[in-house]
């Protein structure tokens, strides 16, 4: 038998030994425990074998009964004997949510389908044990508890902790029919509770709730380690040494708070405005581009009417009708929204431009815009407004008056010019010819003999250093730079600056913010700046600012509209990326300090 002919054998057998392999391949799934506490974890092993898995298991169908703390694969594949054994493991970290019998459905990976599970969670005790159920410990609180439906509900959950954590996780609140949105950063602070020190880590949330009815929001869960040693202690050193600390055996704990059930309650009759806009406080307010703005036939002026809402999600605000009048033909342009955080609200704003272009001569009325709204503060129904404004609109190319008040008013004449005083002046004497001169030109030679004195004095100096003179003749014009002021000082500048209208000003103060935020790199244009700013709102105002500039067109610069679309974002920290994982990872948490 040849060489070739062996060879061809053999792998025909290994082909064989393969397909028996696949054939044989299956999907299993176990549990480590089959009975825990509801404060438990315990672990799901999904297996499947035979073969190199084909698609990752769809854990989603786990959610319902449980919190999915954490999960890894590991893959393994053998040949002894000529038997091929491929193997792929899934472990997932699961933590029930109630007790009772719990079933873990069946999971599909490909074609497969592991066999469902049945376990026993036993409550937690209700009384604490060696007090350890007071070691770690949250709470969770609303400003609200009887909404109405979409208004905005603070939801304060803390977390207190009397011992060292660490490895600690801290998942976010759910609620169903509703939208949940963090507010603010997280605040550490002491207390004392039965007499006990406690360190709290206080985090907020703004809750929205869009069906009315009973609706739960389900406490978040804490998941950490702390030190075996511990059990019992309190958050002050004993108990502990240095030795301890470091090298201890931990051990780890889940705690989840109470849960809260708000009633939320339907519109009021009261309520009149065609969209329904519940919040704590909300203003209407407009600019314009140019501004103060002239009306003239055939030039374009852009009016931004901006709606501010505090307590309130960005999405609810309603669209503003603006309906000039038919001799003002309008462009409207895309609206923009954004929410930002303030004195622990959600603050939505809307903010939406028309551009408006007249088409004929005379006097113009542009109609009130109005917004109805309910105070949730007060419990009653507001009415936010701009007053209709009467402008006149002069002919094409027509000057327009700079004096105040351009609304309402007709263009303003041009005062007389005053009568000049043609009285006799008498003339002033005057001398003889030459008699100045004359007694000026000794100053006038010692002035030229001196400046012949100091030309030699710096030849001779740049033969001496002609490298210093090359440096000099290489070196280029620098750019002014932008004044080094501190970040707080340079965003008063700018905010100075944007309220007079005054563009050039704007920009240095703005590059001498950006210096104070990107010290290692900082941009030296404006266009430099918005990009490394990369706002969808900020960015492009300031590519609108550098525009003005450089087509000398800043004295039409809006800088009032400028600030607003900027000063939100100066105050944001630079955006880091952020661990793409479900549940939030806490730092350590040491209340040894």
């Amino acid at each position: 038998m040849s060489e070739i002919v062996k060879r061809i054998i053999t792998l025909v057998l290994v082909g064989m030994l393969l397909v028996g392999a696949v054939a044989q391949a299956a999907v299993t799934a176990r549990v480590d425990r089959s009975v825990v506490s509801e404060q438990e974890t315990l672990r799901l092993i999904l297996e499947s074998s035979g073969q190199q898995a084909q698609g990752e298991p769809d854990f989603s169908v786990l959610r319902q009964d449980f919190d999915i703390l954490g999960s890894g694969k590991s893959s393994h594949v053998s040949i002894v004997n000529g038997r091929v054994d491929a193997r792929t493991e899934w472990m997932v970290s699961l933590a029930p949510k109630r007790p009772g019998p719990v079933v873990i459905p069946p999971i599909r990976i490909g074609n497969e389908t592991s066999s469902s599970l049945t376990i026993e969670v036993k409550a937690a005790p209700d009384t604490p044990v060696q007090g350890d159920s007071r070691d770690v410990f949250l709470e969770a609180q609303v400003d609200d508890p009887s909404p109405y439906v979409q208004a905005q509900v603070v939801y304060t959950m803390r977390l207190f902790h009397a011992v060292d954590l660490s490895g600690s996780q801290l998942t976010e609140p759910e609620a169903g029919h509703a939208v949940v949105r963090r507010i603010g950063s997280d605040v550490r602070y002491q207390t004392r509770r039965d007499g006990r020190p406690y360190w709290v880590l206080e985090r907020r949330y703004a809750v929205f709730p869009q069906a009315h009815g009973k609706l739960t929001i389900e406490s978040p869960l804490f998941t950490g380690k702390v030190p075996e040693k511990a059990r019992g202690k309190g958050a002050g050193r004993e108990g502990f040494d240095m030795f301890d600390r470091f090298f201890q055996p931990t051990r780890t704990i889940r705690r989840r708070g109470p849960d809260v059930t708000l009633d939320v309650r339907l519109p009021p009759a009261e309520a009149r405005g065609a969209d329904w806009l519940p919040a704590k406080h909300l203003t209407i307010s407009e600019a314009w581009t140019p501004d103060p703005p002239v009306f003239r036939v055939g030039e374009a002026i852009t009016r931004s009417i901006t709606l501010t809402a505090w307590g309130a999600d960005e999405a609810m605000l309603p669209e503003l009708s603006q309906e000039p009048d038919k001799s003002l033909k309008s462009y409207p342009e895309k609206p923009t929204r954004d929410s930002r955080v303030q004195d622990d609200n959600l603050v939505g704003r809307r903010v939406q431009a028309v551009t408006l272009v007249p088409t004929e001569e005379g006097r113009v009325t542009l109609p009130e815009v109005k917004v109805r709204w309910w105070d949730t503060v007060h419990d009653r129904e507001q009415v936010a407004t701009l007053p209709a404004r009467t402008v006149t609109v002069l002919p094409a190319g027509a000057q327009a008056s700079k004096g105040p008040g351009w609304f309402g008013g007709s263009p303003a004449v041009p005062a007389a010019r005053a009568p000049v005083d043609r009285q006799f002046v008498p003339a002033a004497p005057t001398e003889a010819p030459g008699a100045g001169v004359a007694s000026y030109w000794p100053w006038l030679l010692a002035a030229a003999l001196s400046a012949g004195w100091l030309l030699t004095l710096w030849l001779w100096w740049r033969d001496r250093h002609p490298a210093s003179a090359r440096r000099r003749r290489r070196r280029p014009a620098a750019a002014a730079a932008p004044p080094h002021l501190s970040e707080r000082a340079a965003r008063h500048a700018l905010e100075a600056a944007c309220h007079a209208s005054d563009a050039r000003g704007a920009r240095d103060a703005l590059l001498a913010w950006a210096k104070t935020r990107w010290p290692d790199a900082p941009p030296m244009t404006l266009m430099e700046a918005a990009d490394k700013l990369a706002e969808p709102v900020a960015s492009p105002a300031i590519a609108d600012l550098d525009r003005a500039i450089y087509t000398n067109q800043d004295a039409a610069w809006n800088g009032v509209h400028f600030w607003e679309l900027v000063s939100p974002v100066l105050g944001r920290p630079v955006p880091r990326e952020k661990p793409d994982r479900d549940d939030a990872a806490l730092p350590r948490l040491s209340p040894l300090g």
